[in-house]
């Protein structure tokens, strides 16, 4: 079986920070956010191995696929070609994940 690269784009990156920072804001404690981060990134790059096991949200974005992690959704897009998934957002409970990924998505890839 061939591993897929896994790339977690900026946006991403941003909303992991953004939740660690929220996490030490209503724990008081550094280390439950850095272990809320590890397994975070840990399941995205788990993509790797089955990077179709999400669901397919090819109607809000041409390859999307999102899966649930922990509260939170992750949403994804599978570049057959380079055997690469590009992590593009990581929304939490309340959010609406819809309309957030819409202006992630034109942003990243426009």
């Amino acid at each position: 079986m061939q591993l897929y690269t896994v790339i977690i784009l900026p946006d991403a990156e941003h909303a992991i920070r953004l939740r660690a920072a929220y996490i030490v804001k209503r724990s008081g404690f550094v280390n439950t956010a850095r272990k809320w981060v590890t397994k975070t990134k840990k399941f995205c790059y788990s993509l790797s191995r089955f990077p179709y096991r999400g669901r397919d949200r090819s109607d809000i974005y041409p390859n999307l696929r999102t899966i649930p992690h922990d509260g939170d959704i992750v949403a994804y897009t599978i570049d057959e070609t380079t055997k690469t998934v590009y992590v593009v957002a990581l929304t939490g409970p309340g959010q609406n994940f819809e309309s957030l990924l819409k202006g992630t998505l034109s942003d990243a890839y426009h």
